[in-house]
């Protein structure tokens, strides 16, 4: 009697054992997939960080070569409300207007965002750079402005050096 019992016991065993490594397995596997899904959301984030670095420069380089001294004003540009102005390869020439006293910019994109006014945007004199410009041309470092979820959003400016005074 105790050797059938002895039998009956080692088939639970095995079964017991063969359960536990169908478990282990199925743990495994399900863990292999979880780290899979991980590592994959892991390098999509660092790709799309890579490329969000890169993304607000207009013409990454476009000043690499130009004179250290200029390339070192542009990023050292702060508006007198406190904003740092970004690098060389964010702001845009542009053309220049004063209209009573005030600085009114045009170039491309607000010819384009702007048809109503023929492109010409007012400058806050708040963010009007009051150092000397280095470079010699009126300079504009813009923006774009959310006004609600619906609306379009408005073209501002950030920063702004004024050309030479004739």
């Amino acid at each position: 009697m105790h050797g059938d019992m002895g039998i009956a016991m080692r088939g639970r065993e095995t079964r017991g054992r063969s359960a536990n490594l169908e478990w282990l397995f199925f743990v495994g596997a399900l863990g292999a997939v979880v780290i899979f899904i991980v590592l994959v959301v892991v390098l999509f984030i660092a790709a799309m960080m890579s490329s969000v670095s890169h993304g607000r420069e207009q013409f990454p380089g476009q000043h690499a070569q130009g004179d250290p001294g200029t390339r070192e004003w542009f990023r050292n540009q702060i508006s007198p409300s406190g904003y740092n102005c970004c690098s060389e390869a964010d702001g845009s020439y542009v053309e220049e207007d004063i209209r009573k006293g005030v600085y009114w910019a045009r170039w491309d994109l607000s010819v384009e965002k702007s048809p109503e006014t023929n492109g010409w945007i007012e400058v806050p004199d708040a963010v009007v750079i009051k150092t000397p410009n280095r470079v010699g041309r009126p300079v504009v470092w813009w923006y774009f402005e959310q006004n609600g979820s619906d609306a379009l959003p408005t073209l501002k400016v950030r920063c702004y050096a004024p050309g030479p005074l004739l």
